[in-house]
């Protein structure tokens, strides 16, 4: 990995603490961030943000987030062509 993108829940505070704790091990790493998206638990459309992350130069994903919500967001990242490399 050279360069991640991030995706979390600024209102819920164990997700923000995870982000913050997998951005901290991974910079550690010499992995840089290519994209830092937070959004509401509420919202529902991720599209914008994974357009976003489609058209950066990202070679991984981490999405701090309960697992259907993370489902749904990768989905979008892959329909718009995005295929991780790393799971």
């Amino acid at each position: 990995m050279k360069n991640c993108a991030l995706i979390g829940f600024q209102n819920i505070k164990v997700y923000v603490q995870l982000l913050q704790e997998f951005e901290k091990g991974i910079a550690a790493q010499g992995v840089a961030i290519g994209a830092h998206e937070m959004v509401q638990n509420i919202d529902t459309d991720f599209s914008s943000i994974s357009t976003k992350i489609v058209f950066s130069d990202v070679d991984c994903g981490f999405i701090a987030s309960m697992r259907r919500r993370a489902r749904g967001s990768s989905r979008n990242c892959g329909r718009r062509g995005w295929i991780p490399r790393s799971r």
